[in-house]
């Protein structure tokens, strides 16, 4: 499984599914569109990761390394609240 021209088509049609059912939701719910253009605009950074066809996705390097990134962002957001 190589990063060729159909992975890349499956990727492009995730990602656009993903980001218009967000949409659609910031758009047409008064109570959930905060947290539909959130979503859609934070959740699809994952999504847009290059393929690399020869390191395994789960390894144990990535993991530790999105851990870290989620912990640093998640602290940048508590300090932007309280200042």
């Amino acid at each position: 499984a190589g990063c060729g021209n159909i992975r890349s088509l499956a990727a492009f049609f995730s990602i656009w599914t993903y980001v218009t059912f967000f949409s659609y939701m910031y758009y047409t719910s008064a109570t959930w569109s905060l947290v539909g253009c959130l979503v859609a605009g934070f959740g699809v950074y994952p999504l847009m990761e290059p393929c690399v066809s020869d390191s395994p996705s789960l390894s144990g390097n990535v993991l530790q390394t999105r851990y870290s990134e989620l912990g640093m962002i998640t602290m940048a957001v508590a300090v932007q609240m309280l200042i």
